[in-house]
């Protein structure tokens, strides 16, 4: 078991994804990876990246009727934004990992080595960190490769421009209008709620954490902008960073069906100005929002491949759940505002119930897997409403659903936030579904 931060090729991993990675690399060991990166250059870096690229296993893109394929932005899968760090970017990667383990069909996660190949001139360290930081981020979800829960996506939608993008991914005229739009708010948005300072060598970006990464940003401050140009340079990368991905997650979605996966709130915003929802459908989402709001067991001290085992072992709790759960969202599309609470407590709730018994009945196998008893905590999972950047004939398709884990409650506050920005939207049936997952602050407790 893996107890800290220290880095993961330093432990003796098993399985035949590890063994296929040391073999792309050349290694006996994973430890000597260190000692290796540190005499590559660029080209060497992007030839690995190619190799690497090729050995991760993918998804068949046909159409999925499960509600619970995700496809996970990058900040998700250990991208660069909004935050750096290492140990920052792998914190999400287990995240993901275990939320995964426990309740994905199947998760679709953006190939961080296709992205290496991708980005900007950088120096040869900052390559090498990058490489060593998306290496360990593959290497965090080896369990759920190994066992098919897990494949990795390319950033196709990167090779259309907008205009190509409306015309073979959305095919409605309108796309590059509503793309402007939700970009020109994003940027308003960023605007009003972040303040900027020069002090001492960074520039410094404040703000409330549900836009910006642990409420700040520090960077280098240059020599010839001033601070209003600093400013709009941060935000308009901020908002490219939200648009990227989410045309990355929509392309996969319009493809294969998969779920949007978000650990940002802010994406809600700009799925909602895309769709451009009045006050009154903004007022039905909310109470169907917060009529499925529900805790659910979240176990942090858990590797992957013990929930994995957990949930192999009470399968029919957890797929009783699910099924529960699609089940009550369609019902939640035919019925009256005032019956959402109805319907979750009479098909959810008591299926939610035997879930979290399942998971208790489990505790002696996964302090087997932890050498110590299990603390379980708990998170929230909110379901809500958006008309989204999905194919505008997506009730022909399906109703898909959007999971943000852990970001702060997303429901009336937006709902109310976004009026008519831009015509009425189909009718609710139409609308596509997000998961909200919120984890509750370190050290409480779930007491089911």
């Amino acid at each position: 078991m893996i107890h800290s931060d220290r880095p993961i090729w330093r432990y003796h991993l098993q399985g035949k994804f590890a063994d296929e990675i040391k073999m792309v690399l050349g290694l006996s060991r994973l430890a000597e990876i260190e000692d290796s990166v540190k005499t590559w250059d660029a080209s060497a870096i992007f030839s690995l990246c190619e190799k690497l690229s090729l050995l991760l296993p993918r998804l068949d893109e046909n159409r999925s009727a499960s509600r619970f394929d995700f496809i996970a932005n990058e900040s998700l899968a250990g991208g660069p934004h909004p935050c750096a760090e290492m140990g920052c970017r792998l914190r999400k990667v287990k995240s993901l990992a275990r939320f995964g383990a426990v309740y994905a069909d199947r998760l679709r996660i953006p190939d961080p080595f296709d992205r290496l190949l991708t980005i900007p001139e950088a120096s040869d360290s900052a390559l090498r960190y990058e490489f060593l930081t998306s290496l360990a981020g593959v290497l965090e979800l080896r369990s759920l490769v190994d066992v098919g829960l897990v494949g990795f996506v390319e950033n196709k939608h990167t090779r259309f421009c907008p205009s190509c993008y409306a015309k073979y991914i959305i095919k409605d005229e309108r796309f590059e209008q509503r793309l402007a739009c939700v970009k020109n708010h994003l940027y308003d948005l960023f605007k009003e709620n972040l303040e900027f300072a020069n002090e001492g060598d960074y520039f410094v970006a404040r703000g409330p954490e549900s836009m910006l990464e642990h409420g700040q940003s520090f960077s280098n401050i240059s020599a010839v902008a001033g601070i209003d140009d600093r400013a709009k340079s941060f935000i308009e990368g901020k908002v490219a960073t939200i648009m990227h991905e989410l045309l990355t997650q929509n392309y996969y979605s319009n493809l294969s069906g998969a779920s949007i996966l978000t650990n940002r709130s802010i994406d809600i915003e700009a799925l909602e100005v895309m769709s451009g929802a009045s006050v009154k459908a903004g007022l039905k989402r909310a109470a169907l929002s917060d009529a499925f709001a529900h805790i659910v067991p979240n176990i942090e001290d858990a590797t992957p491949r013990s929930l994995i085992d957990m949930r192999n072992k009470e399968g029919e709790a957890f797929q009783v759940y699910r099924d529960a759960l699609t089940r009550a969202i369609d019902e939640a599309l035919k019925a009256k505002d005032g019956d959402y609470d109805s319907i979750f407590m009479d098909i959810v709730e008591p299926e939610l119930h035997k879930l979290k018994l399942s998971v208790r009945n489990s505790r002696a196998l996964l302090k087997r897997d932890i050498g110590r008893d299990i603390a379980f905590g708990a998170a929230i999972l909110t379901i809500g409403i958006f008309g989204g950047i999905v194919p505008w004939n997506i009730a022909q398709i399906g109703a898909q659903l959007l999971a943000l884990l852990g970001t702060a409650h997303v429901g009336k506050d937006i709902a109310t936030k976004v009026l008519d920005l831009l015509n009425e939207p189909p009718s609710i049936r139409e609308n596509n579904f997000y998961f909200l997952w919120k984890i509750q602050s370190a050290g409480k407790n779930w007491r089911g």
